[in-house]
């Protein structure tokens, strides 16, 4: 592709490659197109460094290209031994990418590098390749910023190039792949905004840009992509609000947009979405309060709203969803929970919480029935009254965190059921009464904070017992020792109001 200029370098890739295929002994039995073959994969050996591949059977050696080693299970050659699947994926392969791979334009349809050492950026030659299906380049040293040539390949499906240093915008150009399936572009030093060509890939189905500083709004063109599934802009810098449009995406099952600057309303248009399987906007500006529509996501299991600006409060058609994981803490919801949470009966996850403490009313007992629920995080609220006693039925649990409360009463006994708990949080509360020894039956539990309450009485004993336990922390309460923290619990802050430092306060 340079005219034979590196032919006459000795040393290049390129002449080493040549003098190798006139080296073989059955030069004279290939024809044409296989000599041409040959030579094409003798250059990328000996570009990327084959002598320090981790495998390399077969290669440089007489026996025909298709047998020589490849990454791929799938059969290297077409039945005419043409050279399509070119896939060396975790073999240490370093240097450029040549150039010269081009010349097997009229065969080549998979190429997959991940994984390796290779550096430099990607040949704009890489156009002519024609045939090109699959490029899988993620985890490599690549830089420099994506060739706008790249619109050439139309026969691409899939395009990977994760984790890897090219810069610039992404190209508008790329709305010409009407092919494409597939586009990863994550943990790159993308910038600009996104394309609104980008709404032109009529044959999408799966977009992740997540992890680039792209700036500006969401296109509302994408709403146009009946075949969209997957669609993440996650920890990107866009601003402005979700589109509406986005509501028409009738293949859609996740949406990743956290870790932005959004703002303005959830859109009910949204719902219309309904095939959605999980919704993820934490960590933006998102204002307004949560439409009562969202009933109409049947499919939704992952909604994951924590850290906006959401507020009013919750709807009761929350219940009658099939959520499996819900994050809702971290924003500025009013009034009580809605007892008919309690209908999600294959919840695991459910944090809520409100910046403003805004949330009052009391825990609802029927809580007790989600008998899925393995974390549990009800935190900076005016809860009144007491923790219910039917929490200890909640025997999946794994993390209990109430904490920053007005609730009241004692640590009712029956968390001593939780047996499976590794971190029970009921800090700052206003909590009365002697820590349950039933606490003792907790065997796996590795953190216990109850501090800043108004406990009394002495601390069990058979805390002592809870070996997994690194972090115990009881300070500012009435207790009374003497009691001494176990060697084995690397955090531990209590203190007695009738010990000593060496009969009941250590921290450490």
């Amino acid at each position: 592709l340079d005219d034979g200029a590196a032919l006459v370098d000795p040393l290049s890739p390129q002449s080493k490659a040549l003098a190798w295929l006139d080296s073989n002994t059955n030069l004279e039995s290939f024809d044409d197109f296989q000599k041409i073959q040959r030579f094409v994969l003798a250059m990328f050996y000996y570009s990327t460094n084959g002598d320090g591949w981790l495998i390399r059977d077969g290669w440089l050696m007489d026996e025909h290209e298709c047998n020589w080693f490849t990454s791929d299970v799938e059969p290297t050659c077409d039945e005419n031994g043409a050279f399509i699947r070119l896939a060396l994926s975790s073999n240490n392969l370093s240097g450029e990418l040549p150039k010269d791979l081009a010349i097997l334009s009229n065969s080549l349809r998979f190429i997959a590098f991940q994984d390796s050492n290779l550096r430099g950026s990607i040949p704009a030659e890489y156009h002519l390749l024609s045939k090109l299906e699959t490029l899988q380049l993620s985890h490599t040293r690549l830089s420099g910023s994506l060739p706008t040539e790249i619109a050439l390949l139309t026969n691409l499906v899939s395009m990977e190039l994760n984790n890897n240093a090219i810069v610039g915008s992404l190209p508008s150009e790329i709305g010409a792949l009407s092919l494409l399936e597939k586009l990863s572009l994550q943990n790159l030093r993308l910038n600009g905004t996104i394309p609104t060509e980008l709404g032109e890939l009529v044959s999408i189905k799966n977009v992740y840009l997540q992890n680039n500083t792209l700036t500006g709004m969401i296109p509302s063109e994408l709403g146009g992509l009946k075949q969209l599934s997957h669609l993440s802009f996650q920890d990107c810098a866009l601003t402005g609000a979700i589109p509406p449009e986005l509501g028409k995406l009738e293949s859609l099952e996740r949406l990743w947009l956290q870790g932005n600057m959004l703002n303005g309303t959830l859109p009910v248009e949204l719902t219309q979405a309904s095939t959605l399987v999980g919704l993820f906007l934490s960590r933006n500006e998102i204002s307004g309060k949560l439409p009562s529509e969202i009933a109409l996501w049947s499919n939704l299991r992952y909604l994951y709203l924590d850290q906006n600006k959401l507020t009013a409060t919750l709807p009761s058609e929350i219940g009658f969803m099939r959520l499996i994981e819900a994050a809702l803490s971290a924003n500025d919801f009013s009034g009580s929970i809605p007892t008919e949470i309690a209908n999600l009966n294959e919840l695991q996850l459910l944090s809520l919480s409100s910046d403003s403490s805004s949330l009052s009313g009391s825990i609802p007992t029927e809580f007790g029935l989600l008998s899925s629920l393995q974390v549990l995080t009800l935190y900076s609220a005016d809860f009144e009254s007491t923790i219910p006693t039917e929490v200890g039925l909640l025997t999946d649990l794994g993390v209990l965190i109430i904490g920053r409360t007005q609730l009241t009463g004692p640590i009712p006994s029956e968390i001593g059921n939780l047996t499976g708990l590794k971190r029970l949080i009921l800090s700052q509360n206003e909590l009365k009464g002697m820590i349950p020894t039933a606490i003792g039956a907790l065997t796996g539990l590795e953190q216990l904070s109850v501090d800043q309450q108004e406990l009394f009485g002495m601390i069990p004993s058979d805390l002592s017992l809870l070996t997994a336990l690194d972090s115990f922390d009881a300070f500012e309460n009435e207790l009374t020792g003497p009691f001494m923290c176990p060697e084995f619990i690397e955090s531990c802050a209590v203190s007695c109001s009738n010990g000593t430092n060496q009969e009941c306060r250590m921290l450490k």
